[in-house]
């Protein structure tokens, strides 16, 4: 082919009608202008960027509740491990002959031979507070004083000493018995030996 037939036909199809116009091509046959950047490739690439989104989202979803899944589950294995520590310590306490003859005692109230044990009886009943002067319950106040309006404050001391020392003698002694003996039948016995 000829340079110059070459030339005239690029030249023709430079030159041919284009077809449309720009703004003519810009609108769609229902009227409605299309923006230029809305092109073939930015839809391709749209949907590349929403199907990656779709597979994307439940793998991250997943990962993120697994995660937190295994923090639970450290911190429980970390809560196991200190109570599986404390039991071992209290595991170790049972080696020592000391702690569990203490146990046996405390718990089982075990006692060793030749040891002497004293057991209070009806030690849980609730006294009620009794002056040991006047023998009369007690409600507020000073113990042992039938009256405290005239009496200075250091005679009140003294008798509170002297109360709290025990009940005063009493002149009188115990009623006998008919062997001669003091009488103690009226007497609770205050606690029992146990074991010896």
């Amino acid at each position: 082919m000829p340079a110059s037939a070459r030339g005239t036909g690029a030249r023709a199809i430079l030159n041919r009608p284009g077809g449309p116009d720009r703004d003519a091509r810009r609108r769609a046959h229902n009227g409605l202008v299309l923006p230029e950047v809305l092109t073939v490739r930015l839809l391709v690439l749209a949907v590349v960027l929403l199907i990656a989104a779709v597979l994307l989202v439940p793998t991250i979803h997943a990962a993120v509740q697994q995660s937190m899944e295994l923090h639970q589950l450290r911190s429980q294995v970390a809560g196991t491990q200190a109570e599986a520590d404390h039991l071992k310590q209290e595991l170790d306490r049972w080696e020592d002959p000391a702690y569990v003859e203490g146990q046996a005692r405390d718990k089982l109230h075990f006692v060793m031979p030749g040891d002497h044990v004293w057991r209070t009886i009806g030690g849980d009943a609730v006294v009620d507070d009794v002056d040991p002067a006047t023998g009369k319950p007690v409600d507020a106040g000073v113990v042992g004083l039938a009256t405290g309006g005239g009496i200075p404050w250091y005679a009140s001391l003294w008798d509170s000493v002297r109360v709290a020392d025990g009940p005063a003698p009493s002149d009188t002694p115990p009623p006998a018995s008919d062997d001669g003996t003091p009488d103690d039948t009226g007497a609770e016995a205050p606690s029992e030996t146990i074991g010896e």
